[in-house]
């Protein structure tokens, strides 16, 4: 008996090019990798574990304390003896008296406000130099993943975040009796008169604070930390040490609930550009503020002296109240629709596609 003469595989079964050959000689389920390994991706290291984050931990615990003490208590100095004099050491409380003296024109904004915030933006620049990743994206100066709106909406609404600190430093503090430094502060806002005071306030304490701390904070300590660490510290830590550096509990107790909206904006978008706008806003929104309630303090007090007499009779206000009573209405009436700008920015963010992550949450 025979045996059958084997037919011949299809042609469409025979292998007509060497890779499919090399395959069929694998291992069943195996893939054997491409000869042309030119089209193979290479590994990002900056997305591994081990990816390196000591220069962030030395910038954040060695440069940036010893960098604060110069910009702020050496210049102080500097500019103390400059103006003032060598005897100026030899009066006890010379420098309390020097601060309260230069805090109410130009030359206090320059000497106390100026040199911290181009300290804050040199060592954010510099710190991010050696990266193996360009400037901007180790600053997190990239577009903003989702929609522009959702970020304008929520930059908006950063005011309301600020009554929120309000709020819990009342609850924490008699607000009523504000500390020395906040007095300071409400000196330096309130007190410039002139359009080169003015505008120096507006450079130095909104628009230059918006982009120097937000690019340290937000940008290069968000980036180095998150990429390693995760957004809960990448949020948290650095939002602890911007409230700690206004050097004041009370100020930071406000400053705290800001520190984390800020963060939060940032992680959210994969960018400090909203949390640039966001706190430039706070801070143009506070000046503004503080200094229309300045001009109403009197006014303000005999409002308060008229409201506490009210149930004994009918009580006429002066003009200067009866602004005061606009201007609180007006401030309550601002805060509403930044919490209609924040309502509306949650909603259009939770509209917006599912949390992708970009290249900057990795870099170096």
């Amino acid at each position: 008996m025979t045996e059958p003469t084997p037919k011949p595989a299809p042609e469409d079964s025979v292998p007509t090019h060497p890779r499919e050959t090399e395959s069929e000689a694998s291992a069943p389920g195996q893939l054997e990798p491409s000869a042309d390994t030119s089209a193979a991706p290479t590994p990002d290291p900056t997305r591994t574990r081990s990816a390196r984050t000591w220069p962030t931990w030395i910038t954040l615990f060695l440069i940036f304390p010893v960098g604060m003490l110069v910009s702020s208590v050496a210049v102080l100095i500097i500019a103390a003896l400059a103006l003032e004099g060598p005897e100026l050491l030899q009066n006890p409380g010379g420098f309390q008296r020097f601060i309260a003296e230069i805090a109410s024109g130009p030359m206090g904004i320059l000497i106390l406000i100026a040199p911290g915030q181009i300290f804050f933006l040199g060592l954010a620049i510099a710190a991010a130099l050696p990266s193996p990743d360009p400037l901007a994206k180790r600053l997190g100066m990239l577009r903003p993943r989702g929609s522009t709106r959702t970020w304008v909406l929520l930059a908006l609404g950063t005011p309301a975040i600020q009554l929120a600190g309000i709020s819990l430093g009342s609850a924490l503090f008699d607000m009523s009796e504000p500390s020395e430094h906040l007095q300071m502060i409400a000196a330096l806002i309130t007190d410039q008169e002139g359009f080169l005071a003015v505008s120096l306030l507006i450079l130095f304490a909104s628009i230059f604070p918006g982009f120097s701390e937000e690019l340290f904070f937000r940008g290069y300590l968000r980036v180095g930390l998150e990429r390693r660490w995760g957004f809960k510290v990448a949020i948290f830590l650095p939002a602890l040490i911007f409230a700690a550096v206004h050097m004041d509990p009370m100020h930071a107790t406000v400053i705290l609930p800001l520190g984390l909206w800020f963060g939060w904006l940032a992680h959210k978008s994969r960018s400090t550009i909203p949390s640039i706008a966001a706190h430039l806003i706070n801070n143009l929104f506070a000046i503004l503020l503080a200094r229309q309630t300045a001009d109403l303090a009197p006014a303000l007090a005999e409002l308060s002296e008229a409201t506490a007499t009210a149930a004994e009779g009918t009580t006429e206000l002066s003009a200067e109240a009866v602004a005061a009573t606009e201007l609180g209405t007006l401030a309550l009436v601002a805060y509403g629709i930044s919490v209609l700008f924040l309502i509306a920015g949650i909603r259009s963010l939770r509209r917006s596609p599912p949390h992708e992550p970009n290249s900057s949450d990795n870099t170096g």
